[in-house]
């Protein structure tokens, strides 16, 4: 059946628009997540100028990997909360961050065994034609914006509706085809590939680095907001899942 809808009542921006400053309301109205995703971005550059190729910045980074994984889990919990008014508090999300770490290391390493075998043939491509170190960097920036992409409603399946990563992996990519295109705004929000790019390609300048860093990293965060209210008014939120108090699987509206 042909769809006449025009372009805008497809995409329907207002609801993103929307989504995106409750998203930014809901952080502002309690930095205290914003300030912990601000210093995990800052953690990078810190770290170096702390301890430089010795063995406890390797262990520290190590730690503050397994943080971060979990602290992403936990940035999703919040505004689970948030939209269901509730305050949540600093150490509310610390104690959230150990149940997210397990689920968000199985997902990397799921993503990373389809990325990795891509990733050997760019190599291999690259060192074989002679096209030099540009083309693989290329080469690796589209295949980790590409899944990304394919990868946004991921990580929202996986904080509120299954622990499992497999799972997780096929309820977010399934959902981009089942809401496509009213999804597309949230499929392509520019914060999420600006922190990327700003990861892949830092720039040299210390206090400039560390000014945009916190910049991404506040407008990857409302990011994440709007794409999990999104998910939330599509899919139900299975309670023992996200870590809310044990009742009936419910759909936020």
């Amino acid at each position: 059946m042909r769809d006449d809808r025009s372009l805008d009542e497809k995409l329907a921006p207002q609801d993103f628009v929307a989504d995106f400053v409750w998203a930014a309301r809901a952080v502002l109205s309690q930095p205290v997540v914003a300030l912990g995703s601000i210093a995990i971005w800052w953690f990078p550059i810190a770290l170096p100028l702390l301890w430089r190729r010795s063995i406890v910045a390797v262990l520290v980074g190590v730690a503050a990997l397994a943080f971060m994984l979990g602290w992403d889990g936990a940035e999703r919990m919040f505004f689970f909360r948030r939209r269901e008014g509730e305050s949540v508090t600093l150490r509310d999300l610390l104690g959230a961050v150990p149940r997210f770490m397990g689920r968000f290391l199985r997902l990397g390493c799921l993503v990373s065994a389809l990325v990795g075998p891509l990733a050997l043939v760019g190599g291999y491509l690259a060192g074989h034609f002679g096209t030099g170190e540009q083309i693989f960097t290329i080469a690796t920036v589209t295949i980790t914006v590409a899944f990304d992409l394919v990868l946004t409603f991921v990580p929202s399946a996986l904080v509120f509706t299954t622990s499992s990563a497999r799972e997780a992996l096929k309820i977010g990519v399934r959902m981009i085809g089942e809401t496509w295109p009213r999804s597309g705004l949230y499929v392509l929000c520019p914060p999420l590939a600006l922190g990327m790019l700003n990861t892949i390609y830092p720039t040299q300048i210390p206090m400039v680095r560390v000014a945009t860093t916190a910049a991404l990293a506040l407008l990857m965060l409302f990011a994440k907001g709007a794409t999990a209210a999104f998910y939330l008014r599509m899919r139900s939120v299975m309670p023992g899942v996200v870590g809310a108090p044990s009742r009936a699987p419910v759909r936020v509206q």
